[in-house]
């Protein structure tokens, strides 16, 4: 099984619409995939210091939203072995 730990230019390429990012992550399959607190304080960073806060707000939750639905939609206990 291949984990991946998405740093924050991959999360900004899926939020700025990159199809080639956003397929190939959604056939990797979210399970395998991870974000760190880091990553989320940085783009949460990005977001505030930005033009657009609450349109750049909303795509981040919407985001961080469907990662967080995703994992807690699949088998959790068997993937963090509880």
């Amino acid at each position: 099984m291949t984990n991946y730990l998405l740093d924050t230019d991959i999360c900004i390429y899926w939020l700025k619409g990159y199809q080639a990012v956003k397929d190939h992550l959604l056939n990797t399959g979210i399970v395998q995939i991870a974000i760190s607190v880091i990553t989320a304080a940085e783009l949460y960073f990005g977001v505030y210091n930005s033009v657009r806060v609450e349109e750049n707000h909303f795509q981040l939750e919407r985001f961080l939203d469907y990662y967080n639905s995703a994992i807690r939609k699949s088998n959790f206990k068997y993937i963090w072995g509880a």
